[in-house]
């Protein structure tokens, strides 16, 4: 985290006329397992869904720092694994605001890391017997690391995991905001991995 802040710091430190625009709009395909401990028992979730999203901030001599936002295009479903049930699925919507670190090698090849600042997993539709209520909402913070192959024109492919820990649950039928854990439900984690096609471009 600290190695993440001191290298956006030195970017952003570039005089503004020295530096150019980093402008990569992305498009991905999300894969996710989720865990939390309620009462005693572990419950174990997955997701996939779509996410769209761009990073945008200065670049210069091959690194380049700003911000990171994505977003799930639609509704998605949050099956529980773990322990099997027969409820349906809760139905998400999921968005994450960050800041990242690039760093773009001379042969065909870059690495990025992001600290995601706020994460949020809103419950859209409520699936039957899951005890949710519509506009549920998880919030925490995470960090990516990803890495990309930039010999294709225009595009570059891209492979990146993310972990993201939720500490807030804010509840969509009393509006009561609860921090996590307690003494009933742990944090939840995430791990994600996202293959996704971006277009980086460095305007000067």
């Amino acid at each position: 985290m600290k190695i993440l802040v001191f290298a956006m710091l030195l970017v952003l430190a570039i005089p503004v006329a020295q530096a150019g625009l980093h402008l990569e709009p992305y498009v991905g395909y999300l894969s996710g397992k989720s865990k939390v401990t309620i009462l005693g028992t572990e419950v174990k979730d997955t997701y996939k869904t779509a996410m769209i999203g761009a990073r945008v901030g200065l670049g210069m001599m091959g690194v380049s720092a700003g911000v990171d936002y994505s977003m799930s295009p639609g509704t998605f479903e949050l099956k529980q694994d773990t322990p099997a049930t027969s409820a349906g699925p809760d139905k998400e919507k999921y968005k994450n605001l960050g800041i990242f670190v690039a760093f773009k090698f001379p042969v065909l090849f870059r690495v990025w890391g992001t600290y995601f600042l706020n994460s949020e997993m809103k419950v859209d539709t409520v699936g039957a017997g899951t005890g949710s209520s519509v506009d549920d909402k998880l919030k925490g913070k995470g960090f990516a690391v990803g890495a990309g192959f930039t010999g294709l024109p225009i595009v570059a492919i891209n492979l990146e995991y993310r972990r993201i820990t939720f500490d807030e649950l804010d509840d969509g039928a009393t509006g009561v905001t609860t921090s996590l854990p307690t003494a009933a439900v742990s944090e939840f984690k995430t791990n994600e991995v996202m293959l996704s096609i971006s277009a980086p471009f460095n305007l000067f």
